[in-house]
């Protein structure tokens, strides 16, 4: 007679038999012996993938409209579109450019507004239009140094805006002419024919200075800062067509103010009609002379020498020759003189020949 444990094991054999049975009739797989011989890392591996092969595949929403095309283009290149519930497209990615990646993205009327693409050089490149296509902002390298240009509706204006190593710029153009460029320590800005007009920059020793330049780029006022010995002064000049200096007002070391006058200058002090005025000046061959206008703008007094070295004041009254003249000759000896409109010498004094008591 059997004990109850004895009984236990042969009930539990007898009911994982019978489960066994029936798993195998419901149609289980069951691991053949070359199967087992698999590794266990191996076993869910598929010995070949599925695919679908097709020129165009069309994702459509629940009511049936297509938004998404995946295709190959004409050209042999592959593209994906996203389009709206109206059948814009919203976004393009492909390879139109020679195989290069290029991402379209596009506004609610299907009008490009954003690119992003790589160029043939590698670099990357980023383009925004408005809503109407004409203004456009780039964003792009060259020789890999970012470059970004700003462009109007008409493509008249132009920003452009360089990062290069220790030489930054930004320039901007007008109808395809530089009308201003900035730098770290310089500004420029040119008139319509391109010719430079104004410049500020800040020299190599730290000083500015601004200079103003004629139409054809000649620079002809300047104001800056001077290095001096001991201390930086301002300096006020004025050129010639030849870059000279002519004239100019500056402080020196102890801020005292000095005129500058070079090569036949001219100083003049006018009223505001510009008609009367006292003019301080070199002749060509360099004979000091002053100069009163009173009249019209016409000469009224000189004193100064004259040609032949002669020391002289004269009156003039309105026209360019001496009616009356107090005067030294060139042995020193003083002299009198009365001329007529004719420059007739009337009388002198101490008489001369042609002269009347």
């Amino acid at each position: 007679m059997l004990s109850k444990k004895e009984t236990s094991i042969v009930f539990m054999s007898l009911f994982m038999g019978l489960a066994g049975g029936l798993l195998s009739h419901q149609g289980l797989p069951t691991l053949s012996a070359s199967e087992q011989e698999i590794p266990p890392n191996s076993r869910n591996a598929l010995p070949h993938t599925p695919r679908i092969a097709t020129e165009a595949l069309i994702l459509t929403d629940q009511s049936g409209t297509p938004r998404a095309r995946l295709e190959i283009t004409a050209a042999g290149e592959p593209q994906l579109v996203l389009l709206s519930k109206k059948g814009t497209t919203l976004a393009q990615l492909g390879t139109p450019n020679a195989g290069l990646p290029e991402l379209v993205l596009n506004d609610n009327e299907g009008k490009s507004r954003v690119r992003v693409a790589m160029t043939a050089n590698g670099s990357p490149e980023l383009e925004l239009h408005d809503a109407k296509g004409g203004g456009q902002a780039t964003l792009f390298f060259v020789d890999h140094n970012p470059r970004l240009l700003l462009r109007d509706r008409e493509e008249k204006l132009e920003v452009s805006m360089e990062a290069i190593p220790d030489q930054p710029a930004l320039s901007i153009q007008k109808d395809g002419k530089t009308r201003a460029a900035l730098a770290p320590d310089y500004l420029l800005l040119t008139d319509k024919d391109n010719t430079p007009r104004l410049s500020l920059r800040v020299h190599q020793g730290g000083e500015p200075s601004i200079s103003l330049k004629d139409n054809e780029g000649s620079r002809l006022v300047s104001l800056s800062i001077q290095p001096l010995p001991k201390t930086e002064e301002p300096l006020f000049a004025l050129y010639d067509k030849k870059d000279r200096l002519r004239a100019g007002l500056n402080l020196d070391e102890d801020g005292r103010p000095n005129f500058i006058l070079r090569d036949g200058p001219l100083l003049s002090l006018v009223d505001k009609a510009g008609k009367n005025g006292i003019y301080l000046s070199l002749e060509k061959d360099d004979r000091p002379s002053v100069y009163l206008s009173a009249l019209n703008g016409q000469r009224e007094a000189f004193l100064g020498l004259r040609k032949k070295g002669e020391l002289a004041l004269d009156l003039m009254n309105g026209g360019a020759l001496p009616r009356a003249s107090l005067l030294l000759d060139n042995e020193g000896a003083p002299l009198l003189q009365l001329r007529s409109k004719d420059e007739k010498l009337l009388w002198s004094a101490p008489a001369t020949e042609g002269s009347q008591p």
